[in-house]
């Protein structure tokens, strides 16, 4: 049949007028409906079990199939139709409930005190599911937790005068919560701590440096008493 379709239509070509040679591909055509009507219908009967299943990704594909075959044919259509439906929802449920296991994963490592892996874990899903509420709320927990643990942990560090190694310590942190006004208090602080210790050095330098001086002078070391003075003024223009 398949043959002798594409042979009309290759007649029809050259014979656009010929009655006969159309009549003849409708008889073809309504032959091979026929032939797919009755294999459509076994085939829907197949499908039972996938209804049972719940299989709905399945019989869509499936349905979709036997909807070339019998265009228009309404049992099928019905049915295609019914299947989109629930497979829709379906998705939706299956979303819904992955969405939920993702939330208590990231809660759970909240609690755990895995603060950087939460934060790591909250980015990767707004990445897909933008603007998220709960989600949103979690980060910003995770971040805050984070930097009270780091500050915690580095308290040693901030206690010192190691100021470079502080100020950098601090803007990584800013990088993880630019919103944490306590890093911003601690960055401040550092920087008035390290203004009174480089002020405080000076200070003692130039103590030292007069006690130097003075006895240089007292030992008659004109020179290097000289020397040490412009020393100590070049410090104190700095």
């Amino acid at each position: 049949l398949k043959e002798a379709y594409s042979m009309c239509n290759k007649l029809l070509l050259n014979f656009p007028e010929s009655g006969r040679i159309a009549r003849l591909q409708k008889r073809i055509e309504k032959t091979v409906y026929e032939q797919n009507l009755k294999s459509v219908k076994n085939d829907l009967k197949s499908l039972k079990p996938l209804w049972k299943e719940k299989n709905y990704k399945e019989l869509v594909e499936n349905l979709e199939t036997l909807q070339q075959y019998v265009p228009g044919y309404r049992p099928v259509e019905k049915e295609l139709e019914k299947a989109r439906k629930l497979y829709r929802d379906q998705l939706v449920t299956e979303q819904k409930g992955a969405v939920e296991d993702y939330i208590k994963h990231i809660e759970k490592l909240i609690q755990e005190g895995n603060h950087h892996d939460a934060i790591v874990e909250c980015q990767k899903f707004l990445g897909k599911i933008p603007g998220h509420e709960k989600v949103i709320l979690l980060d910003k927990k995770a971040r805050d937790m984070y930097v009270v643990q780091q500050l915690k942990e580095n308290k040693t560090l901030l206690d010192s005068k190691k100021f470079k190694e502080i100020e950098i310590f601090l803007k990584k942190l800013q990088h993880v919560n630019p919103q944490s006004g306590k890093i911003k208090s601690l960055l401040d602080k550092a920087a008035k701590r390290e203004t009174v210790a480089i002020d405080y050095e000076r200070k003692d330098f130039a103590f030292q440096s007069l006690e130097h001086i003075n006895t240089l002078v007292q030992k008659k070391k004109w020179e290097k008493a000289v020397q040490a003075l412009e020393e100590l003024l070049k410090v104190d223009k700095q």
